[in-house]
């Protein structure tokens, strides 16, 4: 319902604002958030910085009126690139959150619409250009509302999504789902 939807997005958002990360850096994220406008935001736990580079990850408005998870990297000031990614159902997707990877890699993790009452986890590997290396997606057993608000990696470059699934008693569960560099849950 709209109503548990609501809930689950209000759960995912609380979450994500207690979530620290030390590769942020509020300033750039700051300028990087109000440069894109209002059609385009950012989480405040969505950015990264490696080699010199700061990558911002939010979601922006697409033609059809719905948001697509967005990847922004920057020099500075300057935008280098920016690519977004529309989920299979073509509804609305959100970046959460973002890591770098022992080889420079971006991922990002966040919360794509499959139906309007079916919401599934997603993360998206990029390369440092901005090409998509692979996304895959995360659905708990209730086929109901499922997220990732926070991701992390450990020194093989497997990586750790955590959130939240909705039960079938409408019951909000923590979930941490382990993937393989390939993306492949473990």
């Amino acid at each position: 319902t709209k109503t548990m939807r609501t809930i689950f997005i209000q759960i995912l958002l609380v979450a994500l604002c207690t979530n620290a990360t030390a590769q942020q850096s509020e300033q750039a994220f700051l300028d990087a958030a109000a440069e894109k406008g209002a059609q385009a935001f950012f989480y405040k736990n969505s950015r990264a910085s490696s080699g010199g580079y700061l990558y911002v990850a939010g979601a922006s408005l697409n033609d059809d009126g719905h948001y697509d998870m967005l990847l922004t990297k920057y020099s500075g000031t300057t935008e280098v690139w920016s690519t977004s990614w529309d989920g299979s159902a073509s509804g609305d997707d959100y970046a959460a959150s973002i890591v770098i990877d022992g080889s420079g890699n971006i991922i990002i993790a966040g919360t794509t619409e499959v139906t309007s009452t079916n919401y599934n986890g997603v993360i998206a590997k990029y390369n440092t250009s901005g090409t998509l290396q692979w996304a895959t997606t995360y659905a708990g057993s209730a086929g109901l509302l499922d997220g990732f608000v926070s991701v992390a990696r450990d020194g093989s470059n497997n990586i750790y999504a955590c959130g939240g699934t909705l039960t079938t008693t409408e019951q909000s569960n923590f979930v941490t789902v382990k993937y393989n560099s390939s993306g492949t849950q473990q």
